[in-house]
């Protein structure tokens, strides 16, 4: 009768030693049957049946951990990069430069992979080029140990410049020890930079008050002595007929003006100092 089974082959797919599947063969027709030798053939049919949905397994697990990496790396708020010696070039940079510096993708992918052009030289603050060619050459000259902090400017699309402060490490290097490519895991740290220099600007800013403090605070006791010296010798220039006497008492009176004189031209000078610009009195 059509469709009847008469001999049935059960062979065990494996994953490692553990059985997820089972391959099954059928006979419908009476006389066949399953001799040594086509079970011996039926086993390496599910053999490879089984490396095959093993390879599958793997690729598509290796599929969804490559698609979570890159989500995760592009979605972390760093700046993430590799850099290969030779040549010298980013061969993979996450999407900071669109998510945190406003650039496009395209934008993105030539500008890095790019080294030599002018587009990539702009996207570095012009006094911080040495320093990213320092670290370059560190790892030039590097081994598998290397590592190297930086901190460099990086524009943005806007044309502002952000700091990053950057570790950079050995991502892979040649047999002979040599490095071979560079990790390099950036984050921002404007605010703390403008935080620092904010700060700076008021330490110097209570040292500049505490200076004129003390300078005016000086100046009012130098110009209390000679004007106290001026009154008392003009009290008694009054009271004086003598003319010899009148005379060193107006010798007095001129030297102490000389030296309110210079008084006046110190302070003077001070305020050209603290204004950075000419003072005309």
């Amino acid at each position: 009768e059509p469709g009847t089974i008469f001999s049935v082959a059960g062979l065990p797919l494996f994953s490692g030693s553990v059985v997820t599947g089972v391959m099954a063969v059928v006979y419908e027709i009476p006389e066949q049957v399953f001799t040594p030798n086509v079970l011996r053939m039926l086993s390496g049919f599910a053999n490879l049946a089984s490396i095959a949905l093993e390879n599958a397994r793997l690729y598509q697990e290796l599929k969804d951990s490559q698609h979570f990496v890159s989500r995760l790396l592009n979605a972390a708020p760093v700046l993430l990069y590799i850099y290969d010696l030779d040549p010298e070039a980013d061969i993979y940079v996450n999407e900071a430069l669109t998510t945190l510096f406003g650039y496009s993708w395209q934008e993105s992918n030539a500008i890095s992979r790019n080294p030599c052009s002018a587009e990539f030289a702009a996207l570095f603050h012009a006094d911080d080029i040495a320093i990213l060619r320092d670290t370059v050459n560190q790892f030039h000259n590097g081994n598998q140990e290397t590592v190297v902090d930086v901190e460099f400017r990086l524009r943005h699309r806007d044309g502002t410049f952000r700091w990053i402060q950057a570790r950079n490490t050995v991502f892979s290097h040649h047999d002979d020890g040599s490095v071979h490519q560079f990790l390099g895991v950036g984050i921002d740290i404007t605010e703390r930079k403008q935080a620092e220099q904010q700060s700076l600007a008021l330490l110097l800013e209570q040292e500049r008050v505490e200076v004129l403090a003390g300078f005016v605070r000086d100046a009012g006791h130098s110009f209390r002595t000679p004007l106290s010296t001026i009154n008392t010798s003009l009290y008694l220039l009054q009271h004086q007929t003598e003319p010899e006497r009148r005379a060193r008492h107006i010798d007095i009176i001129q030297r102490q003006v000389s030296y309110l004189d210079r008084l006046v031209e110190a302070m003077v000078q001070m305020l050209q100092l603290d204004r950075g610009r000419p003072l005309s009195l």
